[in-house]
């Protein structure tokens, strides 16, 4: 065959490049989702035998260490302000694995699994109290819906159930919330791998005071250690070094709303492995909170809703995007929605320094 019939190579544009960013974060992310899926049973299982909050010490100890080891010249790198979003993000998301763990004590896995996606809705919410991004009709339908599932899932004998677990898991989605936020915030500002392993041992320091003052416990089996450090490294610092990264490509609300694919393995997990019992409760609860996550995500396709401007630098350009751009991008992929600190990402210019200089600072 001749030069002349070979096949034109296809040239590497801007956009392909965003294209192909966004389909592998939307892959990542739904990929969090199952690996944090499973970890709802075998956290339930590991608090058999210790204390919350000396499995959490224990579980971003290991984290903390493993991330020190491994990453310690990136994190020399890092700047005071790096430092502070790293301290910050990780008290926001400590007291989420708190009131979530609190939360597994009292209620089981599935319905914790299912109250905890309410961060899904939160965030929209959050999103316009904190950067005055407006918030439109779909957005509060899918509240509503969210609420009368939660109901549902806490109905016990004709009465309304409301008590520890329900409220702890409640507490975990707003904080899980505000830390999707504030990560879509900072995340494109500093190194992503560096301010995972602050937060990890921010949380490491926060259970271990706890612990001590409750009596600390280290696990009763080696199958709980095993437990333990998978979630410490692939569910932990992984988990949380690989959703910075994505949100430095994704909007807050659109990895929000592809989040509402968490709960749907925590149930299969907790079925499959936990011994729990699959209930008409459950579903129907579990539906409504579904199609909450659904109408949010769908609803701006029928309705005019207004684009907020933000500060310059945010990384929150977007109130809609969902479960359903989600496989849009999996399948085809898509353009940016996200904007690095007011660079036009898909221009020639950006993309060229990015071609010269390789990935953006803050990006793994």
């Amino acid at each position: 065959m001749s030069l002349a019939t070979t096949r034109p190579q296809r040239l590497w544009t801007a956009a392909r490049y965003e294209k192909h960013a966004r389909l592998t974060a939307s892959l990542a992310i739904i990929m969090l989702c199952m690996i944090w899926g499973s970890t709802f049973p075998m956290t339930k299982a590991v608090l058999e035998g210790m204390n919350a909050s000396s499995y959490l010490a224990v579980r971003f100890l290991i984290a903390t260490v493993a991330g020190f080891i491994l990453f310690q010249k990136r994190i020399r790198r890092m700047s005071g302000r790096e430092w502070f979003y790293g301290l910050s993000l990780g008290g926001i998301y400590a007291a989420g694995q708190l009131t979530q763990t609190l939360g597994l004590l009292y209620i089981d896995a599935s319905v914790s699994g299912f109250i905890t996606v309410m961060y899904v809705v939160f965030t929209p919410i959050f999103v316009w109290l904190l950067f005055r991004v407006r918030v439109g009709l779909a957005d509060w339908i899918a509240v509503f819906l969210a609420l009368c599932g939660l109901a549902l899932l806490s109905l016990s004998g004709g009465q309304l159930e409301f008590g520890l677990g329900e409220i702890f898991s409640l507490l975990g989605a707003i904080f899980f919330a505000l830390h999707i936020v504030m990560l879509s915030r900072w995340a494109p500002r500093g190194d992503v791998v560096g301010m995972s392993v602050i937060q990890m041992a921010v949380m490491a320091v926060t259970f271990l005071s706890m612990s001590l003052t409750v009596g600390f416990e280290l696990p009763a089996s080696p199958i709980d250690w095993l437990a333990i450090v998978f979630m410490a490294l692939v569910a932990g610092l992984l988990a949380m070094s690989v959703q910075s990264w994505s949100q430095t490509i994704l909007s807050a609300t659109s990895v929000a709303l592809m989040f509402s694919l968490e709960p749907v393995f925590a149930s299969v997990f907790a079925i499959m492995f936990g011994g729990e019992s699959l209930t008409m409760r459950l579903v129907w609860g579990g539906l409504l909170i579904l199609l909450a996550m659904q109408v949010s995500a769908l609803g701006p396709r029928f309705m005019v809703r207004a684009r907020a401007m933000v500060e310059k630098e945010t990384v929150l350009p977007h109130t809609s995007a969902g479960l359903s751009q989600a496989f849009e991008d999996v399948f085809t992929g898509g353009l940016p929605q996200a904007l690095n600190e007011g660079e036009e990402i898909i221009g020639s210019e950006g993309f060229a320094r990015t071609m010269e200089n390789g990935p953006t600072e803050g990006r793994s």
